[in-house]
């Protein structure tokens, strides 16, 4: 009798484990696709957003239009613990002694007017103005929202996400981890670094004085052949190899290279551009269509790129670059970019690991 125990029980602590493998495969409980939020990648504004509901839900008289409290400084506890500061009529938030000694403060601020930060103080909540937003210098912020403009100064770190719903003006050696965008302009200066921007215009550094005008159409020598043709389909060129355009050179059709990829200064591709290893514009190159590269990007001096601008690698833009145009706007995506001063963006720009503006 023992033994025929000893092994029943055996065998249960040998199934026991298995148990929900059997269950899961007999009635196939976990089928179901996962739920992912589209938003949350697809649009640079999603936590913005999500704060302005925030607001929106638990501070209802400050969002009222029929709102008429005057006091200057309001201050309380949400349900969720959160500590916040209301502002009204008055530039400036209020800290205690123990706050500006340890340089740090947990307020969430909301404020009617326009807002003026203090430097070197690490704002661990998020901050909300109705008007716009000036930050100090060698500030950090969690998260910064205003429904105009916002200046960040010297050395500022924005730690998750900034959004104004004006112009964005960085001044230099500030870090803007997470996402940044501005419903009209980003303008960051040298030495700044970045993830992921989103604006009808991103400036990066001083604007540079135009360089002269490119030729014309007519006046570019022709590219009609070229070598290593593997396949030619309609515009399409697909090269087993190289391709490299003479300077001032005019390409009509897309080019997709087994290789590198060099388009020679002046020239004109009216089409698209692949390499399936680096890829080189050099100054003054105008591409109509998109440029990508499973490799290194390098863009030089005063090309005007209307598509978007891709690589699996790094991608350099030289001074006096536009990538876009006001009225269609496009993206830059790379694993790592490198900006001079005076590129102009129209769309987006995202880094993979990290971006940073030349100085």
């Amino acid at each position: 009798m023992w033994p025929i125990i000893f092994c029943l029980f055996v065998v249960f602590l040998f199934v026991l484990p298995l148990l929900p493998g059997l269950v899961e495969l007999r009635f196939a409980t976990d089928t179901k696709p996962l739920s992912v939020i589209q938003e949350y990648n697809t649009d640079i504004t999603y936590f913005a957003k999500g704060f302005k509901t925030y607001l929106e839900k638990n501070f209802i008289s400050f969002f009222s239009a029929e709102q008429k409290l005057n006091v200057p400084i309001q201050q309380g506890i949400l349900r969720d613990n959160t500590n916040f500061q209301i502002i009204r009529n008055r530039t400036i938030p209020v800290f205690n002694l123990q706050e500006i000694s340890r340089a740090k403060t947990d307020w969430l601020i909301i404020a009617d007017s326009a807002l003026i930060l203090p430097g070197q103080i690490f704002f661990q909540k998020e901050i909300y103005s109705r008007n716009s937003i000036s930050a100090g210098e060698n500030s950090q912020f969690r998260a910064l929202l205003a429904e105009e403009n916002i200046t960040l100064g010297k050395g500022c770190s924005i730690l998750r996400w900034v959004h104004s719903g004006g112009s964005l003006f960085v001044d230099p050696n500030c870090n803007l981890y997470g996402r940044a965008s501005a419903g009209s302009s980003i303008t960051l200066s040298k030495r700044c670094v970045f993830e992921r921007l989103h604006a009808p215009k991103i400036m990066f550094g001083k604007s540079q004085p135009v360089a002269a005008g490119r030729k014309k159409i007519h006046e570019l020598l022709k590219v009609t052949t070229i070598p290593n043709v593997k396949d030619q389909y309609t515009r399409r060129w697909l090269i087993d190899g190289d391709i490299e355009i003479p300077e001032n050179s005019f390409f009509d059709g897309d080019l997709i290279a087994s290789r590198n990829v060099v388009i020679g200064a002046g020239s004109h591709i009216r089409g698209s551009i692949k390499s399936n290893n680096d890829l080189q514009l050099q100054n003054n190159v105008q591409v109509d269509g998109s440029v990508v590269s499973t490799g290194n990007l390098y863009i030089g001096n005063n090309c005007n790129l209307s598509g978007p601008v891709i690589a699996e690698d790094t991608i350099f833009i030289e001074t006096g670059s536009t990538v876009g145009t006001e009225t269609a706007q496009t993206t830059v995506s790379g694993l790592k970019i490198h900006i001079a001063s005076g590129v102009v963006v129209f769309g987006s720009v995202w880094a993979e690991e990290s971006a940073r503006v030349a100085s």
